[in-house]
């Protein structure tokens, strides 16, 4: 016959379990790397398109093409967007630099419409939009984005390089991230989400919780001493 738990096992399982409650709430986001960019993802060699499945799940969130050999595209499809400026001409392929902070609601930000084309590369040289994006050749930058799948949106980023050498195929991937809660930010060219603010509170309180549990055990247990 088991032992009936005492008040101070009943004040540690219950604070155990606040403590563990706040822990799931504040590492509930997932930082995963898109395993479909594989040793790297660039548009083919000659006129065509190639598919880019952030997550595998089947559908195509971006394509990347050659356009007559001379230009290398990235455009968005299926719920995927590319994250950019708000106004200006310089377009959505934007180089965010690292730790940027990739969600909606970005001052500043917005995900660009569905079927947005972007030049990369044309003869071998960048165009001024570009430039005035934050590219240069042979030098990493980082886009962000975000995708949808069957959970909601997801938002990521990728590391990209300009080869201007290569004007149909002139950019590759070499590597993404994305979150897999949906909804969720994260920071450029980290792991690091960004939890929400309920989240943040709801482990937050329940720590507070359970401290203040066992603070009252440990008054009680002193008065009867």
């Amino acid at each position: 016959m088991k032992a009936k738990p005492t008040s101070l096992a009943y004040a540690q399982t219950g604070f155990s379990a606040l403590l563990a409650l706040g822990a799931v709430s504040s590492a509930s986001a997932s930082v995963v790397a898109s395993t479909t960019v594989g040793a790297g993802l660039r548009p083919p060699s000659s006129p065509g398109t190639i598919g880019w499945d952030v997550d595998g799940d089947g559908w195509d969130d971006f394509i990347l093409t050659n356009t007559s050999g001379t230009a290398a595209g990235f455009i968005d499809t299926n719920g995927g967007r590319i994250f950019g400026f708000i106004g200006g001409t310089i377009g959505p392929f934007l180089n965010i630099g690292t730790n940027q902070l990739i969600k909606s609601g970005v001052s500043g930000y917005y995900f660009a419409a569905n079927q947005q084309f972007v030049t990369i590369t044309d003869d071998g040289q960048l165009p001024f939009n570009l430039i005035s994006s934050g590219w240069a050749i042979d030098t990493a930058g980082y886009i962000g984005f975000k995708f949808t799948n069957i959970t909601g949106a997801h938002f990521g980023w990728a590391q990209v390089t300009i080869d201007g050498t290569h004007p149909g195929s002139g950019f590759i991937i070499t590597e993404a991230y994305y979150n897999t809660v949906p909804d969720q930010g994260l920071y450029a060219g980290t792991q690091i989400a960004v939890p929400e603010p309920a989240t943040t509170a709801t482990g937050l309180a329940a720590l507070a919780l359970g401290a203040a549990t066992l603070r009252r055990w440990r008054k009680a247990k002193q008065a009867k001493a």
